[in-house]
């Protein structure tokens, strides 16, 4: 009643009612954990099912709950659920922008998940190998074995910590040997993808191969045709990837393409994982392409990126991902197969699209300004001269803003000499008969680069940039008359005559 003047006012919504209320339990312990708890559970639990979830006494959770009554119906016994006045708590807590302080994180999934799965451990320590009776366990494990794996796993992956993700590991390697024969492919599921995830935290090959070993196992249980059997096939297929990433190696990226390809046959179209599944076919049989120079490896992949991109229409927040890949594949099958020119204009329309849809500062933004300025300098010799002229001033503008941004965050020094090699070529283009000083000099600080910083004795650029680096300064002294340049280019001579 203390309550209902202020929600009478209250304009737009319950918010004012809601941070007020909360505020009279916000010193109180174990609070956050308890709201967090409440907000993000799939489905309601009682007092005692908070309590063991939380892993503390059931008063702690009834002496935060006592000053809420107005926003949370508190059940007058341990075990009937707590529930929520009104829907809206949910999204008042669940929204930052309006709850501010007292907002339930995602992250906070990571907690739920990992007490959940030490509830379910406790039981089955003592009854190991042996599958549980439901009618028998408390409601926190019930909870756990409905809704971990389901809920708190899938909304919350993606926000955990390394250390959240190291503890999930643990108990779920202690979880696959109490499970029974019938759950264990459930289990190595479990594990695989929890470790998939810890290893883009730590970049530990041993992770990614764990996980492939578990993916592995869990398929093994999983023949033709096991209704899972997709979920296996679409798990080893993207941790195989990411190995092949780390180590390049073929048989890595063959055994992708192969899982890859059965996963896609089971999910014909119109399915909705067809395309995720097009896409991950395509990139794996461009980088086995990319290995071994197999065309129709790089013509498969064509196939399965235009197939990819058909099903990421605008405004798809994948769509520039598959531009970008189909593009790379267009450019490679016109340099090393169709040479066909159409192929080649594909390439530059797929790049400048999926470079419009990576604005500064999108992290991918100077991959795709290299490539798609590459695809155009592919282009000049086969342009008219007017435009010819124009694409390779456009050119020009893309290399440097390419090495403003640099090539990929953190820099990377090979991409970035690619990046200086193909400034200073186009800048040699377009000042064939007579070089502007501005120019000039660019490509002389280029090749200094270059030569000083990334071309080290034995590369195999190094003597032609410096042949064309002493040649630049001689041009650079005929119309400055700077002496210093007389001087580098006898250090330079003198480096090419050793």
């Amino acid at each position: 009643m203390d309550r209902l003047p202020l929600a009478v006012k209250l304009d737009p919504g319950l918010d004012g009612l809601y941070a007020q209320t909360l505020a009279r339990a916000d010193d109180r312990a174990r609070f956050r954990d308890v709201i967090s708890t409440i907000a993000l559970l799939a489905e309601p639990l009682p007092i005692s099912g908070i309590a063991e979830l939380l892993e503390i006494q059931t008063y702690e959770v009834t002496h935060v709950l006592e000053e809420l009554q107005a926003i949370i119906r508190v059940p007058g016994t341990d075990n009937e659920p707590v529930t929520v006045c009104h829907t809206s708590l949910r999204d008042f807590l669940t929204t930052e922008g309006r709850s501010s302080r007292f907002f339930a994180p995602p992250s906070f999934h990571a907690q739920l998940l990992i007490h959940g799965l030490s509830c379910e451990l406790r039981v089955r320590r003592r009854t190991p190998n042996v599958g549980l009776d439901t009618k028998r366990l408390t409601a926190a494990v019930q909870y756990s074995l409905q809704y971990c794996e389901t809920v708190h796993w899938n909304y919350g992956w993606p926000f955990f910590s390394f250390n959240d993700l190291d503890k999930l590991v643990q108990l779920r390697r202690e979880m696959l040997q109490l499970l029974p024969d019938d759950c264990k492919a459930s289990g190595l599921h479990n594990l695989g993808t929890a470790l998939h995830s810890l290893f883009n935290h730590s970049n530990s090959v041993r992770h990614i191969e764990e996980a492939i070993s578990a993916h592995r196992k869990a398929l093994h249980r999983r023949p033709h045709p096991h209704p899972e059997r997709y979920s296996s096939l679409n798990n080893l297929g993207c941790a195989l990837y990411l190995l092949f990433e780390h180590d390049q190696s073929v048989s890595h990226i063959e055994e992708a393409t192969s899982v890859h390809r059965e996963a896609l046959n089971l999910r014909p179209h119109p399915h909705p994982d067809r395309c995720e599944l097009a896409y991950s076919l395509g990139c794996a049989l461009y980088e086995l392409f990319n290995l071994s120079g197999s065309l129709s490896s790089l013509e498969e992949a064509v196939l399965m990126l235009r197939e990819a991109l058909s099903l990421h229409p605008h405004p798809h927040p994948d769509r520039h991902s598959s531009l970008y890949n189909l593009a790379c594949a267009l450019k490679s099958l016109f340099t090393r197969g169709s040479r066909s020119l159409s192929d080649l204009k594909d390439a530059i329309s797929l790049h400048r699209e999926a470079l419009s849809l990576r604005p500064h500062p999108h992290p991918d933004r100077p991959k795709s300004l290299f490539h798609l300025a590459i695809a155009l300098y592919r282009h000049l010799d086969f342009a008219e001269a007017g435009t010819a002229t124009e694409n390779l001033d456009e050119v020009i503008y893309l290399l440097r803003e390419n090495l403003a941004l640099g090539y990929t965050q953190p820099p990377n020094p090979f991409r970035l000499a690619d990046t200086l090699h193909s400034l200073f070529k186009c800048l040699q283009r377009r000042n064939t008969d007579n070089w502007l000083i501005g120019d000039l000099e660019e490509a002389i600080a280029y090749a200094r680069e270059l030569v000083f910083e990334h071309y080290g004795v034995g590369h195999k650029y190094r003597d032609k940039v410096l042949e064309k680096l002493a040649s630049l300064l001689q041009i650079h002294f005929d119309i400055t008359g700077d002496p210093d340049d007389l001087d580098e280019i006898e250090e330079l001579d003198a480096e090419r005559r050793h």
